[in-house]
C-alpha cells in the first residue's frame, strides 16, 4: 500500500512540473509575442503608448532587443529585435512618429545592418543557417527575407549593407518566378494556404518579388558591384 501511495505520489509531481514547465513555455511564446502588440493593437484603434515605452526603455546598448533582457541578457536578438522595429513602425504609421521612436528604430535598424541582416558582426559567419531560410507565417521568428521586407515597408532607399542578402532572395527563385515555403515553424494555423516546405510558397512569393522590386534586383546589384 505504501509503495503505491509513493508511486502515485511521484507520477502526480511529474504531472505537476510538466504543467508548470508547459506554463513556463507558453510565457515566454506570449512574451515574445507583446514585442509585436504595439502594431497589432495600435491596428484596432487600442492605445499602446504604455506598450511602446516600455519597448523603449528595453532597447539595448547595441541596439537591439532581447526578450530575456530581464534574465540578465545583454546581446540583442535578431528575433526580438525585428518583431520591435515591425511594432514601432506600424505605430509610427498609425499613432504619428515621435523623435523618441524614430531614433529607437534608427538604432535597431542599425543593429541589423552593421551585421547585414544574418552575419556575426565579430566573425562575418552566418549567425544561424535558418535565418537564410524563409518562412510563412514568420511568428516571431527572424529571416533575410522578414528584415528585407521591414526595410522596404520604411519607405526608405536600399541600404548597400543589404546587398548580399538581397543577392540571397534573388537566388532563390525557381524558373517559374516563384520562391519556396522554407523552415515552417510550429503554432496554430486556422487554415492552411500553403504547400509543405520545399514548394512555391504564395506569401514568400509575394514578399520576394516585392522585396526585389524595391531594390532593383539582385542581378543588378551583383552587376553594379562587379563593375564598381
Amino acid at each position: 500500500m505504501i509503495a503505491v501511495t509513493v508511486l502515485a505520489w511521484g507520477t502526480f509531481s511529474l504531472v505537476i512540473i510538466a504543467a508548470l514547465a508547459y506554463l513556463v513555455k507558453m510565457t515566454l511564446h506570449l512574451w515574445r509575442g507583446v514585442k509585436g502588440l504595439s502594431g497589432a493593437l495600435s491596428g484596432f484603434g487600442e492605445a499602446v503608448d504604455g506598450i511602446v515605452g516600455h519597448l523603449l526603455d528595453d532597447q539595448l546598448p547595441d541596439g537591439g532587443w532581447n526578450c530575456w533582457a530581464e534574465y540578465g541578457a545583454e546581446v540583442s536578438s535578431f528575433h526580438t529585435t525585428i518583431c520591435v522595429l515591425e511594432g514601432l513602425l506600424e505605430w509610427e504609421h498609425k499613432a504619428g512618429s515621435s523623435g523618441r521612436v524614430a531614433a529607437a528604430r534608427r538604432r535597431g535598424e542599425e543593429y541589423l545592418l552593421e551585421r547585414g541582416l544574418f552575419k556575426s558582426r565579430s566573425t562575418g559567419q552566418i549567425v544561424d543557417p535558418r535565418f537564410t531560410m524563409f518562412s510563412f507565417p514568420t511568428r516571431w521568428y527572424y529571416d533575410v527575407l522578414r528584415a528585407l521586407d521591414y526595410f522596404r515597408s520604411t519607405g526608405a532607399g536600399l541600404d548597400d549593407r543589404c546587398a548580399e542578402a538581397v543577392d540571397l532572395v534573388a537566388g532563390k527563385r525557381d524558373e517559374q518566378d516563384r520562391w519556396p515555403l522554407e523552415n515552417t515553424h510550429q503554432g496554430p494555423t486556422h487554415f492552411e494556404m500553403e504547400g509543405p516546405d520545399g514548394f512555391p510558397g504564395r506569401w514568400n512569393t509575394l514578399r520576394a518579388r516585392r522585396v526585389l522590386r524595391w531594390a532593383g534586383s539582385g542581378a543588378d546589384l551583383a552587376s553594379q558591384r562587379a563593375s564598381g
